[in-house]
């Protein structure tokens, strides 16, 4: 994990750089806030990583709709929901059962 956090903290500095020197919307600093999100979801840190790739596809949406990065982010954003999702439902079954013993 050790190696996932100093990729996290690089990737941050970097998206630090990108945004002053290239701007908000440029795609070299919208792939920032994707890898981000995916050093946050290796350190199990879901919410993060979601917002993350939302941030990601919302800029990607609206500069660059049609590129396959784009997709790669829509992909990712649904994926976090769907693994946040599965992850409340399993809670909700072990609470359940918890509950019965």
């Amino acid at each position: 994990m050790g190696d996932f956090r100093a990729g996290l903290k690089s990737e941050q500095k970097a998206l630090a750089i990108r945004e002053k020197v290239l701007g908000p919307k440029h795609s070299d600093t919208v792939h920032c806030h994707y890898y981000i999100g995916e050093f946050q979801k290796e350190l199990g840190d879901f919410g993060a990583a979601l917002e993350s790739y939302q941030k990601a596809l919302a800029v990607a949406e609206e500069t660059e709709a049609d590129h396959p990065w784009t997709r790669t982010y829509r992909e990712r954003v649904d994926e976090m929901l769907r693994e946040m999702e599965g992850d409340e439902e399993e809670q909700e079954e072990e609470d359940e059962e918890e509950e019965w013993e």
